[in-house]
Order: structure tokens, then C-alpha cells, then sequence
């Protein structure tokens, strides 16, 4: 079982980049729920690597992205 991780995403936040990235590998199968500027919006993000994922909708430029997911 892994370990349940909420962090800071990396990434441009322009308006236009939606890809972001993790520090940790994220556990495969299991749910991620992103946050823009403190809210929570489940569903709202695809898993597209072991460390990256993808926003429905850009952020723009002021917006905070984290990702709530578990950690191998």
C-alpha cells in the first residue's frame, strides 16, 4: 500500500500548460485529485506518467496547482 501525499506541482502556469508533475512515483490505478488554488477538484485530472499528470483546464497565471495521490 502507498502512502497518501498531498504536494506543490511543478509546471508553467501560463494559461495554456495543463501537464504537471510530482516528485514521487504515483501509484497506478489509484484515484488523483488535483487542487487549484486551494480547491479541490476531483476528476478534473488524468495520470500520464508515473510522475506526471494532465488539468481538464489550464491554470492561469496566480493559480496554485497541487495533486493529492498516493505515493509507491
Amino acid at each position: 500500500m502507498g502512502r497518501p501525499t498531498k504536494e506543490d506541482a511543478s509546471g508553467t502556469i501560463d494559461g495554456l500548460n495543463r501537464e504537471f508533475s510530482v516528485s514521487s512515483d504515483m501509484h497506478p490505478g489509484r484515484a488523483i485529485v488535483p487542487f487549484v488554488n486551494g480547491q479541490a477538484l476531483p476528476g478534473r485530472a488524468t495520470a500520464t506518467g508515473a510522475r506526471t499528470f494532465q488539468l481538464e483546464h489550464a491554470p492561469v497565471l496566480g493559480d496554485t496547482v497541487a495533486l493529492y495521490y498516493e505515493a509507491v
